[in-house]
Formats: structure tokens, C-alpha cells, sequence
């Protein structure tokens, strides 16, 4: 088995606890990528050529990395490391997504392609002070690594390395014995990626290569979850004011003056060509009292998209579009008049508690429930797999 670094704790003891391994990162040149604008556009198509010409460097030895994003108005700071598979096999980390056989597939070809993950699975945890103060001690060194080639976002990335054996090991300790469950908010079909090539693998060294999964660890403070909202056609035969009259046996509905997000649960907007309106979901609809039933998005796909709709598979079905939260209200007002005979719902956003409630309850989310804030850039750190070793 290959060694994952000074003070790791050894793969086939993961038994119990969130337990972290260091590994060797790959990270990219900022003088080569300055002069490639496109470089993390086209890293994750690409990356195999941008490795032949050495655009990637080695952080020689084994470590964690702190990874913090700044934009403005916020900061996001985060811990990259690697754990067992065996962790989401067994539970301790948890999804709240069903994922697709032909994306899984997808991802373990590029994986095994690519002998590489080029952007971890992102997962959040419980809030915890020993991790954050430990954290922020290491933030007011000077980073290893740090690009502002994001001009878009308004964002700085940057890392620093965690690669003093004592450190490694006080961090997994902590770990081990504070954060017991760990949740994927970002990557679903990347992990199960990983845990297909356990499963299906005949060999036993391609198993323990890719034991080890690449990942980001936010707690939950340091993460923003966002709305997913939807603009659906409505049928041809359908006219809106019969909708609208259709959709007040399940909600009090009150015209708005102005666009507007809901400012609760249980609460939407909608968007119209002539107007927006607020919408209250009634307690007929609210009888229900498991945790997903009770998902907004759960709700609209229920008594709205399916019965009155006639939109049985959400995921696929191509008269929905699904607008990211960061796009804001003016994305659903403009993709409503683009596409005629059709009306925008902004949902409110799942909070961190309803996503451990759902998972407790082994429930998941419908599809496009969250929009997890940050996204990680592809390329910015890299996990590679020596399968040449024996």
C-alpha cells in the first residue's frame, strides 16, 4: 500500500471518526497560467495535456492544505484533505442526492483517465471552534499558493500547506474525535465515482490506490446555501389566469409591486410576464411531516409540477430550467419573458439543520434543491494517483 504521508493514520484502521489524510498536491504555475487566460476553463477537459507541459507543480511533501476564497462581502476558508472511501460507504459521510449509473461511470473514467482529481468533493460539517481557531492561526502566515485570475467573481484563492508532521497529526486528532459525520454538499457523482472503482475493480492495487478521496472540508458557517429556482412552461392549452387560479387551492397568493425573494420557508415568489406574486403554501399541503415531504422543493414538485404540470421526471424533463440562487431574481424575470407561456418559482433556500434532519431520516433532496456557495475552481489543487507503484 502506498504511504499517504508523515503522521497518516493507516487506511485500513478507518473504522470509526472523521479521520483525514495528507496527501501530495499538484498545483498550477501562476506565471504559466497568466499567460493562459483560459487555463481554468479548459483544465478539466484538458488536464492531461496541460500535465505533459509541465503547467502543474509538486508540493513535495504530504500535507493538509487550508483553502480560503475571498470575493466581496465574503470569505470562505476551508481544509483540503483526503479520507477513505470506506467513509462514505459506511456513512459517516452522507448524501442527501441520488446520483445517476451513467455520470458515476463518467466520472470513474475520467478518474482513472486522468490518473487525478482535479477538484475535490466538497463536504461541510458541523460547526466547530477547535478546528476554526486552529485554522485562522495558519491564515495570518503567507500563502503557498494564491491566483486573482477570476476577474468575474471578484476572487482570490489561495492555500497554505499544512505539512509539519506534529500539525498533521493535531488536526486528525481533532477530526477523529470532533467532527463524527461529515455531508456532501458538492461532488455526489465524484464520490461515487470513487466508490464504483472500489467495487468493481479486480484489482486489488487499483483498490488501494484510489482508496484515499480528495476532498474540501467547510463547516457549515462557511458555507452559503442558495435557492435553485425553476421557469416552467406551462401547457399550450393552459392559459396563466386558470393556472393562477389553480395554484390558490394550494397557496394564498397576494400580487407584488416590486420582484422579490421569499423571506421564509414555506414561502415563494412568483414570476409571470405581467407580475410577481407572493405565494404561501396552505395547510392542506403541509399535513405531511417527514423532513422531505416538507422540502419547498419537495412541495412544488407534488401538488404543482406533477399534477397540474403533467411533469413526472424533474431532473430531465426539458421544460424546466433551473436557475442557480447567485443568478438572482433578474435571471428568472429574463428567462420568463425568453420563453413565452412560461412562469418563474423562487423558492427559499434549505437551511443546514433541514439537510441533517433529511439525512438523519435517510432521506434525500429532491433534484436542484441547493446551490452550495463556494465553487472551487478546477485545476487550482490537484490529487494524483501513482498506480505504477507496487
Amino acid at each position: 500500500m502506498q504511504n499517504n504521508g508523515v503522521g497518516a493514520v493507516s487506511l485500513r484502521d478507518i473504522y470509526s471518526g472523521m479521520q483525514i489524510l495528507p496527501f501530495q498536491a499538484l498545483y498550477p504555475n501562476p506565471q504559466l497560467t497568466a499567460a493562459e487566460p483560459a487555463f481554468f476553463d479548459r483544465v478539466k477537459e484538458d488536464y492531461l495535456y496541460f500535465l505533459q507541459k509541465e503547467y502543474f507543480q509538486q508540493h513535495a511533501p504530504p500535507a493538509f492544505f487550508i483553502y480560503q476564497i475571498r470575493q466581496p462581502g465574503r470569505l470562505y476558508t476551508g481544509l483540503l484533505a483526503c479520507t477513505d472511501i470506506e467513509a462514505y460507504r459506511r456513512g459517516t459521510i452522507q448524501k442527501h442526492e441520488h446520483t445517476i449509473r451513467t455520470e458515476e461511470s463518467k466520472q470513474m473514467r475520467f478518474t482513472l483517465e486522468r490518473q487525478s482529481i482535479v477538484k475535490p468533493v466538497l463536504l461541510t460539517y458541523p460547526e466547530n471552534d477547535r478546528i476554526d481557531e486552529w485554522i485562522n492561526r495558519y491564515t495570518a502566515l503567507h500563502p503557498v499558493f494564491s491566483v486573482t485570475e477570476f476577474p468575474a467573481e471578484e476572487q482570490t484563492h489561495r492555500l497554505w500547506a499544512v505539512d509539519a508532521p506534529e500539525h498533521i497529526m493535531t488536526l486528525q486528532a481533532i477530526f477523529e474525535q470532533q467532527v463524527p459525520q461529515a455531508y456532501i454538499a458538492d461532488g455526489h457523482h465524484r464520490m461515487a465515482a470513487m466508490a464504483m472503482i472500489a467495487e468493481t475493480t479486480n484489482s486489488e492495487h487499483i483498490r488501494e490506490t484510489y482508496r484515499p478521496v480528495f476532498c474540501a472540508f467547510f463547516p457549515s458557517g462557511q458555507l452559503d446555501i442558495l435557492e435553485f429556482n425553476r421557469v416552467v412552461l406551462l401547457p399550450p392549452e393552459l392559459p396563466l389566469p386558470h393556472f393562477i387560479d389553480q395554484l390558490q387551492a394550494l397557496c394564498d397568493i397576494k400580487p407584488l409591486s416590486v420582484p422579490q425573494k421569499p423571506t421564509q420557508k414555506h414561502d415563494m415568489t412568483l414570476c409571470t410576464p405581467e407580475g410577481w406574486y407572493h405565494l404561501r403554501w396552505r395547510n392542506n399541503c403541509l399535513q405531511d411531516t417527514t423532513a422531505a415531504a416538507l422540502l419547498d422543493t419537495a412541495l412544488l414538485n407534488h401538488w404543482v409540477l406533477t399534477p397540474l404540470l403533467g411533469i413526472e421526471d424533474v431532473r430531465n424533463d426539458r421544460r424546466i430550467t433551473y436557475i442557480e440562487g447567485p443568478q438572482g431574481l433578474d435571471a428568472v424575470r429574463h428567462k420568463v419573458h425568453e420563453m413565452p407561456h412560461s412562469v418563474g418559482f423562487c423558492l427559499y433556500p434549505v437551511a443546514f439543520e433541514e439537510l441533517a434532519e433529511l439525512v438523519a431520516s435517510e432521506g434525500v433532496m429532491p433534484p436542484k434543491s441547493t446551490w452550495f456557495e463556494p465553487r472551487m475552481k478546477n485545476g487550482l489543487i490537484v490529487k494524483s494517483y501513482d498506480t505504477t507503484a507496487s
